[in-house]
């Protein structure tokens, strides 16, 4: 894909093609932004068009070189990608890039190394990278993606270009939605756009689940479940939630969802931000039972239970936990 096709981000996408054209590209840029915004995906038509040996006049893929070539089919030699092997990035693949970086590149025109999930470097592997980035070898480009930069040594990050990913708008996200979007969805194209909140990736998590707007319906009434029927609700509800262990990350950003709004209702004279605008009466009846810094506590429970969702842990405990939590405050 060209930078120009891409979805959103335009004025990244504009900062990142003047560089491309006037040739003064960073040695190393941390894209930041949350899962699913399209890091990866500007990171890679950044690094075809910076290897393309016939870039176009704006500084963008050719599309039909050699190396642009090579980079559609996955083979280019000196695009080098570094992910997390099991939880973390170690030492011995950092070890690694530095051996092939002391080689000569097939292709005259440089290298590119993409790291993904950047922030789960182990402390000797991002030491390592760091002597790598106090001197880096010539024409080569280091592109650190992370959705947790503070999670990267201080010293990584200056040295680095910054570029924040944000959310895209409502009509990228209909541009986006009318690419991506297989027949028999229009129906829902209003439930999707607000649940994904602006990130192309979660658009398209929401995709493969066919009923998506039955399961925002049983969120929603699950959670008015468990404000009025307190603790004796929750352990039916966890038992019937792990049922359907592959909507959980789905149930749980609708969930999320809604006390967002809460936080928008507590914070905002205005409600122009809500994004479940049909649950104004729920979210008006929880803003008087529960307090703001409560709304937080359960908010960042949520979080906490979307990460544990990716480990080993016992699901069921963890929805008990969770709604009990929802129960103690709004009870």
């Amino acid at each position: 894909m060209m930078l120009k096709e891409i979805i959103g981000h335009k004025q990244l996408v504009r900062f990142l093609l003047k560089n491309l054209k006037n040739q003064q590209m960073a040695h190393a840029y941390i894209f930041q932004g949350p899962v699913g915004i399209g890091k990866r995906v500007v990171a890679q038509a950044f690094a075809q068009a910076f290897l393309c040996l016939q870039p176009r006049e704006d500084g963008d893929a050719c599309q039909s070189c050699q190396a642009c070539y090579l980079f559609q089919a996955g083979t280019h030699p000196e695009f080098i990608q570094i992910q997390p092997e099991g939880n973390s990035i170690k030492i011995e693949q950092v070890r690694q890039l530095q051996q092939t970086l002391t080689l000569k590149p097939v292709l005259e025109r440089g290298r590119v190394v993409l790291i993904q999930q950047a922030d789960g470097m182990t402390e000797e592997s991002a030491n390592s990278l760091l002597k790598i980035l106090e001197e880096p070898p010539e024409r080569t480009v280091f592109l650190l993606l992370t959705d947790r930069p503070f999670a990267l040594l201080e010293t990584i990050r200056s040295r680095c270009q910054t570029l924040q990913f944000y959310p895209l708008n409502n009509e990228e996200m209909r541009e986006f939605a009318g690419k991506v979007m297989p027949e028999g969805w229009q129906g829902e194209i209003e439930t999707l756009l607000l649940l994904a909140e602006g990130i192309p990736g979660k658009l398209e998590e929401f995709l493969q689940e066919k009923g998506l707007a039955l399961t925002r319906q049983q969120v929603i009434t699950g959670l008015k479940d468990i404000l009025a029927q307190g603790v004796s609700c929750c352990f039916r509800q966890a038992e019937e939630w792990e049922k359907e262990k592959e909507l959980l990350s789905v149930k749980l950003e609708i969930l999320l969802s809604i006390f967002r709004d809460l936080l928008v209702h507590e914070l905002a004279a205005e409600n122009q931000l809500t994004l479940n605008r049909d649950c104004e009466p729920l979210l008006k009846e929880m803003k008087q039972r529960l307090q703001r810094e409560q709304i937080l506590v359960i908010t960042d429970s949520i979080l906490k239970a979307q990460r544990l969702l990716t480990t080993n842990v016992n699901i069921r405990l963890l929805l008990e936990w969770l709604f009990l939590q929802i129960a103690r405050y709004g009870g």
